[in-house]
């Protein structure tokens, strides 16, 4: 059986494919009663919708929060406030209206799912090796990979703690071979408070689209020395194609990005001979280097 995304790439002859991207995890507080009467009307709304659904009402704890929740949603109260948390496809269409009325965003992640017409088994530990070979040792003590024969592999950016965090995995074997996601792997950031605080206000202000969303998650990674496709999505989640970054891309994105802004440092504290000279570079780059402050 050919998976909608296996004829797409036939009939396109295209590498990848953005599949979805956008809001994927919100956990949000507020204890203004105002916010909690209106969040309270919400809930109930998609409780109830769940239970029609076939949805089991679930009652946990958190942080001294007591939620009940259906599928992708909890909410409850606790002597600070009111919790909610939403996830999957319920964070990514009403992330919006809950945050309009809370107070704190304590977590936030946001994905992007590529399909890639090269896809096999192996493919984030590819990802993980491609970056391994082109960054430092400091590099890899930020990075785990993790084989999972059952559920596909992951590679796992920055400390569990800390307040940014990167994950990249094999979506369809981790949704147990759901046609949905044949081909795909995820790209995924959580921010932990304050980051997640600041990050839901610029999501607030500048409205991205899929295509925006796509955009925010690939950047991250490749900002930590992960070359990822250059793709998006239109706003009503159209696939929209993109290409692999060449070696020579990678590579002067890697100087632009490493190496140019300590060289300009250097430079602008009056060592640009011992700077060059540490660089190997001919007195042609060195004059043509000149130019690199004024160039966009």
């Amino acid at each position: 059986m050919i998976s909608p995304i296996q004829e797409f790439f036939l009939e396109t002859k295209s590498e990848y494919a953005v599949i979805s991207s956008g809001v994927d995890w919100i956990t949000i507080t507020g204890d203004s009663q105002g916010s909690k009467e209106r969040v309270a009307k919400m809930a109930r709304d998609i409780l109830d919708d769940g239970m029609l659904q076939g949805q089991r009402l679930v009652r946990t704890s958190r942080s001294g929060y007591t939620l009940t929740g259906v599928e992708g949603f909890q909410w409850g109260q606790g002597h600070k406030g009111w919790m909610c948390c939403l996830t999957g496809e319920k964070a990514r269409k009403l992330w919006l209206p809950f945050y309009a009325v809370s107070k704190n965003c304590t977590r936030l992640d946001i994905q992007c799912t590529i399909a890639y017409a090269d896809y096999d088994e192996e493919s984030v530990s590819k990802i993980y090796t491609s970056a391994r070979n082109a960054n430092t040792a400091h590099w890899l003590q930020r990075v785990t990979l993790i084989l999972n024969n059952h559920r596909g592999s992951t590679v796992y950016y920055g400390s569990r703690t800390s307040s940014q965090y990167g994950r990249i995995y094999d979506k369809y074997r981790h949704s147990k071979m759901n046609l949905e996601f044949d081909r795909c792997i995820r790209f995924e950031v959580e921010y932990k408070k304050p980051v997640s605080g600041y990050m839901a206000k610029e999501l607030v202000r500048d409205l991205p689209d899929e295509r925006g969303m796509a955009s925010i998650v690939l950047s991250w990674f490749q900002h930590r020395g992960f070359a990822t496709p250059e793709v998006g999505t239109t706003p009503y989640n159209e696939p929209q194609i993109g290409r692999k970054e060449s070696s020579i891309e990678r590579k002067l994105r890697w100087l632009a990005q490493s190496i140019r802004p300590t060289y300009q440092q250097l430079r602008m504290a009056g060592f640009q001979s011992e700077a060059d000279e540490a660089l190997g570079v001919t007195e042609d780059l060195a004059t043509y280097s000149d130019n690199l402050g004024t160039r966009e």
